[in-house]
């Protein structure tokens, strides 16, 4: 779960640059129609929830990987957002706090993220838990209502508007209504339906209930929700002169008054941000067709500069080969972030350069003696973690060309066969153990 949690931590971090270009993109085009403004956030949609990153050499993000997977066993855990001026004031400040832990023998990255992962798995928990709490309650409140047309109901006891329900969603009103007002509910609760909001404002909260931690995650939020109610809005008002307009704002801000907030789920007509959305109705007018398009050029060159990653080629950002062998054990993602591991080091030695790596063999790795050594060297370091798994890859690799970089290496040597033994413990990530011949 650890691991899970570190790829949640990176999408949360690499999605704030998407949902902050998006919040000045509706300042910019606020003329442009809110449903295509809805489109930009279910691009944030996908980017938050398609496990697999979309490539693109056009992608601005610095760094898709802000937080390594072999951080716990870095000498020097760093984060490396690709932003220097965020990474000189943030990895100082982790240094410190993990040399100051050290001394007294704990790993404070390894703590935090164990801690963290449980305080995430209990806030998605608690965010769910809600959903669920609140639409049971709901579900009581409108399960005595008169049905007056198809798939529209009057309760007595709701104080407003909404559609309740995914697989069959019901509009429900509240009783004594007059029929002017009811008129205008059901024109703007029957957009909410063609537009399939009833299914994307759920999908919203439970992609939320993820990224619960992360600020701009609301904020985004927030603003996806307004701005599926003034796309309903403009739906619903288009083609009418200004006094309907006026009289459905009207019935927008009778509906308001009084009204508490029912859930995070059900769509409901005055449900949120009332005086905006009067203003965007009195003053909407279709827009000119070269907005739209320029709004569509900038929608997509944000799309793809910020929703999108780099393409990695791990042979040439790393210049040299990987041979992963064949594994009834590890799968590749293992061995990538075994690889990576042994690269946090390996980048730290100057004047180096790897030209090869390979995996060892499955028979290495399962033999008990290699894992009680990988354990013994924990236990000599006043560590208490267990280990359940150990791994090891042979590399060649280049000497520095100075006496002043070599340190304990020959001077301008080709090194060949040089081994790198790491172990884990179930679930947890690869702990780099020791190195050499």
């Amino acid at each position: 779960m650890e691991r899970c949690f570190i790829m949640i931590l990176n999408n949360a971090l690499t999605v704030s640059v998407l949902i902050f270009a998006i919040i000045v993109l509706r300042l910019l085009f606020q003329k442009a129609p809110k449903g295509l403004i809805c489109f930009l956030w279910v691009i944030v949609a996908v980017k938050l929830i398609v496990p697999v990153p979309l490539e693109s050499t056009f992608s601005l993000l610095p760094n898709r990987t802000p937080v390594s997977v072999g951080i716990v066993s870095q000498q020097e855990p760093m984060l490396e957002t690709g932003l220097k001026p965020v990474d000189a004031v943030v990895n100082p400040v982790i240094h410190e706090q993990f040399t100051s832990a050290r001394a007294t023998g704990v790993n404070v990255i390894q703590v935090f993220l164990h801690v963290g992962t449980i305080v995430w798995i209990i806030g998605v928990l608690g965010m769910l838990a809600y959903t669920v709490v609140t639409y049971i309650l709901l579900k009581r409140r409108v399960r005595v209502s008169i049905r007056t047309e198809q798939n529209t109901y009057e309760c007595d006891d709701i104080s407003g508007p909404f559609i309740f329900g995914i697989v069959r969603p019901k509009i429900y009103y509240p009783s004594g209504m007059v029929w002017e007002e009811k008129e205008f509910i059901l024109r703007h609760e029957k957009a909410h339906l063609k537009r399939k909001d009833h299914l994307w404002k759920p999908l919203g909260f439970v992609i939320l209930s993820i990224y619960w931690f992360q600020p701009l995650c609301w904020i985004a939020y927030i603003l996806f929700c307004r701005d599926i109610e003034y796309a309903c809005d403009e739906r619903a008002t288009l083609g009418e002169d200004k006094q309907w307009k006026a009289d459905y704002c009207q019935a927008l801000l009778n509906c308001s008054v009084g009204r508490k907030r029912i859930a995070a789920c059900p769509v409901a007509f005055g449900e949120d941000h009332v005086k905006g959305r009067v203003k965007n109705i009195m003053n909407y007018k279709k827009p000119a067709v070269w907005i739209v398009l320029l709004a569509i050029a900038a929608f997509a060159v944000v799309s793809v500069c910020f929703a999108t990653t780099k393409k990695n080629d791990d042979n040439v950002e790393h210049n040299f080969t990987c041979d992963y062998g064949s594994s009834k054990l590890y799968s590749k993602e293992d061995m990538d972030e075994a690889i990576q591991t042994i690269m946090n080091e390996f980048n730290n030695w100057k004047g180096c350069e790897m030209h090869s790596i390979r995996y060892g063999s499955d028979q290495t790795c399962s033999e008990g003696d290699n894992l009680s050594w990988m354990q013994e060297l924990e236990n000599a370091n006043d560590n208490k973690e267990t280990f359940t798994e150990c791994i090891m890859f042979e590399c060649d690799f280049h000497s520095p060309k100075s006496d002043a970089d070599a340190g304990g290496l020959n001077v301008d040597e080709e090194y060949t066969d040089w081994q790198w033994w790491l172990a884990r413990s179930e679930d947890g990530p690869w702990k780099l153990m020791t190195w050499g011949y």
